[in-house]
């Protein structure tokens, strides 16, 4: 191995490899030695080390499982070695940017190492890498192909869609999530100018009427709206979430919910997929103040006597099974009993319309 990265001799490389007859057993064994002494070499060096892999697999020499095997191990080192390779995260990254440019793995395979936030920012690195390398076209498409759940790359803690925006921001990938974007200028243009109509006209003449029947869009458009509301009435700067909000702040919530009543069932009515997603967003919004006392029921029962959702909807998130929004497990718990309530509720209309 040294011998090649002095020479940058593939040929030469390539036909040492072959004689060695190496079983398929330790192929990965033999990758991961590879790529572990190129590590806290130079750029150029795991540049040749990525090029030989790939020949290896245009030889039929490896495989791609097997190179994703020995990724793995890679990637289950790193820990061990960073005090060591401080930039150990950057260069393993140009493995997997490298890999995934060059088709010796999808971007999907390599994402399923990094699922649930483990070894973050690992992932966002390898999208840096690849844009840095492919740009912005290629990374879109390639990005977009491969239905990889970024909120799923995040720690727990991090997994919401405000901390994705910054995140995108901070490491200039914002361009993968427009709508995440949408959602920041919608909220800017809350504050500005609150009238629910306005409002309505400004989304109308400034947003792609593709983007209407997006979850993307419906959950920035929920979320902003819970976060405006709660803001102005229960939970106001300064108002203890421990406790339940006083009568007259939660019916000045209903009210103002009630204003953008119009504006919610514009996106949402007889369009029950949307308004699971809503759900999910009120959920989520929830979670990231830690549940504040009473908010989620109330916020149910509102959309609820609102017709802004309506039962079908309330009752397909309840067993809806999702990864993607974090919270559901205490979200449950705190609606459970008003959940069975409303299943009743229609089982006993329609029974009467049966009648």
């Amino acid at each position: 191995m040294e011998d090649y990265l002095s020479s940058g001799n593939l040929q030469e490389a390539l036909s040492s490899y072959r004689e060695q007859k190496i079983p398929d057993k330790f192929v990965r064994f033999v990758l991961l030695s590879m790529m572990n002494q190129a590590l806290d070499k130079t750029d150029n060096d795991r540049d040749l080390v990525s090029a030989l892999i790939l020949e290896l697999k245009k030889g039929s020499l490896v495989t791609s499982t097997q190179f994703l095997d020995s990724y793995r191990e890679l990637v289950g080192q790193m820990a061990e070695k960073e005090q060591e390779i401080p930039r150990i995260y950057s260069y393993v990254a140009g493995f997997a940017g490298n890999a995934v440019s060059t088709e010796l793995a999808s971007l999907a395979d390599i994402s399923e190492v990094t699922e649930n936030g483990a070894h973050y920012p690992l992932f966002m690195l390898i999208l840096q890498q690849f844009h840095k390398t492919q740009g912005k076209v290629n990374l879109t498409q390639l990005f977009n192909d491969s239905k990889v759940n970024l909120l799923n790359q995040l720690p727990e803690v991090d997994r919401t869609k405000d901390r994705l925006s910054e995140i995108l921001e901070d490491r200039g990938l914002t361009f993968l999530f427009p709508l995440l974007r949408i959602q920041s200028e919608l909220w800017k243009q809350l504050q500005a100018d609150p009238n629910p109509n306005q409002f309505y006209k400004w989304i109308k003449e400034n947003l792609d009427p593709a983007h209407h029947t997006n979850p993307g869009f419906i959950n920035a458009l929920m979320t902003v709206l819970v976060k405006y509301i709660t803001q102005e009435t229960t939970l106001v700067e300064g108002y203890d979430q421990t406790t339940v909000p006083d009568k007259a702040l939660q019916e000045k919530e209903k009210t103002l919910l009630e204003k953008f009543k119009l504006v919610l069932q514009a996106f949402l009515h007889e369009k029950t997929d949307l308004q699971v997603t809503a759900v999910y967003s009120l959920q989520v919004y929830c979670y990231t103040l830690h549940f504040p006392k009473g908010m989620l029921l109330r916020w149910f029962v509102n959309l609820y006597d609102l017709e802004i959702v309506e039962e079908e909807a309330f009752l397909k998130w309840k067993e809806d099974i999702s990864d993607d929004y974090p919270g559901k497990g205490k979200a449950l718990f705190q609606v459970n009993q008003w959940l069975t309530w409303l299943a009743e509720a229609e089982s006993e209309e329609e029974e009467e319309g049966d009648n």
